[in-house]
């Protein structure tokens, strides 16, 4: 019943994936820094979330709340152990 749901996710997840190792994220990054540059699979809000989604279900990334002015930002990071 969920195989759809999550094998529609691992293309976007593969490309955040590949996008990190290259470095093109920096060290922290939000989901709008990857949806904002339209990547394909990387698109829009939804597609960055189901693929930041994905790689912290398989410890690739890291996440980390910071409350800024009264809102919650999350900041998410490439696992240190997941490059290698």
């Amino acid at each position: 019943m969920y195989s759809p749901v999550i094998t529609s996710d691992i293309p976007g997840a593969k490309a955040l994936l590949k996008k990190l190792l290259a470095g093109e994220l920096g060290e922290r990054f939000t989901l709008r820094d990857v949806y904002r540059p339209q990547w394909s699979g990387l698109a829009n809000h939804d597609q960055a979330k189901s693929a930041a989604e994905v790689l912290l279900e398989f410890d690739y990334l890291r996440a980390e709340d910071e409350r800024t002015g009264g809102r919650l930002r999350t900041w998410y990071r490439l696992n240190p152990r997941a490059g290698s």
